[in-house]
């Protein structure tokens, strides 16, 4: 897997894990949002209460990302 993440070197420049978990708490969307940048070995974490849309979240993404993401359609399982 390392060598399609890393065979662009624009890729080892911007080397970054996203983890997106979306819960619903009194009615509301909370998104919970966390990144880890490898080449800058920076961590952030937030939460934000998003639509049906998730505007929020596209909000958050682009403006931390520019580039390309990929999304996963299905929960990883409980037990790794």
């Amino acid at each position: 897997m390392e060598d399609v993440l890393f065979r662009n070197q624009d890729m080892q420049e911007n080397a970054v894990v996203v983890a997106v978990k979306v819960v619903v708490e009194k009615g509301e969307k909370v998104v919970g949002f966390a990144f880890a940048d490898v080449s800058t070995r920076r961590f952030g974490v937030c939460d934000f209460i998003d639509s049906d849309n998730f505007f929020n979240l596209e909000v958050a993404l682009r403006a931390r990302f520019s580039s390309g993401s990929l999304l996963s359609s299905e929960p990883l399982p409980k037990k790794l």
